[in-house]
């Protein structure tokens, strides 16, 4: 078997062995409201995890880009609380497809609260830094640093918005990177206890062409530790050539 599989094979097993052990590893304290993910949709919300709680954040899609659809396992992402801030960990995912399929390049990072977890508009700032380490036709084959500024707040009782400002660049090209605005505004649906929904605009603008993406789900949430969602997006714009269909689940350890 060829090193690079090797190694390819050995990060999924590691991966494997963090999602099903680490949070039996760890102990942390409790958290009496109920899960707050980043899923679904394109952007993050404000929330940091509390100290001790390790949460996961699993998902799969099928997408078509034009040329070819893909399947994607994984878009997984760890976080592990440590008070004002968290640590991020994000194994990647593996893209099967009618093309190439492989391994994405996984990223490291961080979430810091800005503001008090109170405030009426609460501020945070994520930080990631992704390694090349992916699979030939899946990897940048360079280092990508990226930071993004939220804010989010609620609008009313049973309406919230969170806007995301990010820009993104490889490490050998900082001034050819990419900036990215997200807005999405989320509802609750009082009518069915645990269930929310959201619809929102993704913005990405770089030296090759912008896109545009519009995009909605909704996520469910049984227990106040647990969270499933299902989320679809269009490209639309003059590069409308693209959609995305995907299902997630989020689970929380305290």
């Amino acid at each position: 078997m060829a090193p690079g599989r090797l190694r390819a094979f050995a990060r999924v097993g590691v991966t494997i062995v963090l999602l099903v052990a680490g949070p039996s590893l760890l102990s942390g304290q409790e958290e009496a409201e109920s899960i707050v993910s980043d899923r679904p949709g394109l952007g993050d919300g404000a929330h940091v995890i509390g100290r001790g709680v390790k949460q996961l954040e699993f998902g799969l899609d099928v997408s078509d880009a034009g040329p070819a659809k893909a399947f994607s396992i994984g878009q997984s992402l760890l976080r592990f609380g440590m008070g004002r801030w968290e640590a991020r960990i994000l194994p990647g995912s593996a893209v099967i497809s009618d093309g190439e399929s492989g391994l994405v390049d996984p990223a490291i990072g961080a979430k810091v609260r800005l503001n008090d977890a109170e405030s009426a508009v609460q501020w945070s700032g994520v930080a990631s830094a992704s390694l090349p380490l992916g699979s030939d036709g899946y990897t940048a084959d360079d280092v990508g640093l990226g930071g993004t500024l939220i804010a989010e707040g609620a609008l009313s009782e049973d309406v919230a918005v969170a806007v995301n400002v990010g820009y993104g660049f490889f490490a050998d090209a900082a001034g050819d990177g990419t900036l990215s605005v997200l807005v999405t505004p989320g509802f609750a649906i009082p009518s069915v206890d645990g269930l929310g929904a959201y619809a929102g605009w993704a913005g990405f603008f770089g030296a090759g062409s912008d896109r545009h993406v519009a995009e909605a789900g909704l996520a469910y949430s049984p227990d106040l530790d647990t969270q499933l969602d299902i989320n679809v997006g269009v490209d639309v714009g003059d590069q409308a050539d693209g959609w995305f269909f995907g299902v997630g689940i989020a689970r929380r350890w305290r």
